[in-house]
């Protein structure tokens, strides 16, 4: 299982691990664009996406623009953090992109995991710190770096997104107008 590797990048994972892991993850397969939380809803579930691309976005008030925050790739973990964390009703989505399988896992049963063992809260803190870490550095970029060197960093990190995202989601999630997005890669062509 995807998972267990993931874990063991934390700590050694042994039987009675797996048994929790197999006892609280649960399986999930979705087609395309289907919601998984819902702005207003409170979040309830963590993912651990196995294939496929997830998002998370809100829209500008007169729903006319999607701000995407994060788009979610393969052994990774994504839900709607303010919300899961706070108990409060989510400001955003969580919606599929392409195909996917993930396993879930309940707030309830996560801090279930979290308390019966010191390991489980240290493997989840380092998580956290790294999408923090993540997040920030992302912050920075929509600040500091143009359109065109943001598209070239997304590429350098992160290249399974551009052939399997669509480049509106692409450049909501780089802070640009598709168009813009659209000028950029021929740029980038042209100066090849």
């Amino acid at each position: 299982m995807e998972i267990i590797q993931f874990f063991e990048h934390f700590f050694t994972v042994n039987s009675e691990d797996i048994r929790d892991i197999r006892e609280n993850f649960k399986y999930r397969e979705c087609a395309p664009n289907i919601f998984l939380e819902k702005k207003g809803d409170i979040t309830n579930n963590l993912y651990f996406v196995i294939s496929g691309f997830l998002q998370v976005y809100t829209e500008t008030e007169n729903s006319e623009e999607v701000i995407t925050s994060q788009i979610n790739c393969p052994t990774r973990l994504i839900t709607t953090f303010e919300s899961f964390n706070s108990g409060e009703p989510s400001k955003e989505y969580l919606k599929t992109i392409t195909k996917a399988s993930f396993l879930t896992i309940t707030k309830e049963k996560f801090f279930e995991l979290l308390y019966k063992d010191e390991r489980w809260t240290n493997a989840f803190k380092e998580i956290y710190e790294q999408g923090h870490t993540y997040n920030e550095q992302r912050y920075n970029d929509l600040l500091t770096l143009n359109a065109e060197e943001r598209y070239l960093k997304l590429m350098q990190t992160r290249p399974e997104l551009i052939n399997n995202i669509p480049v509106k989601i692409l450049a909501s999630f780089i802070g640009i107008k598709p168009q813009s997005l659209s000028r950029v890669r021929r740029a980038i062509t042209l100066n090849k």
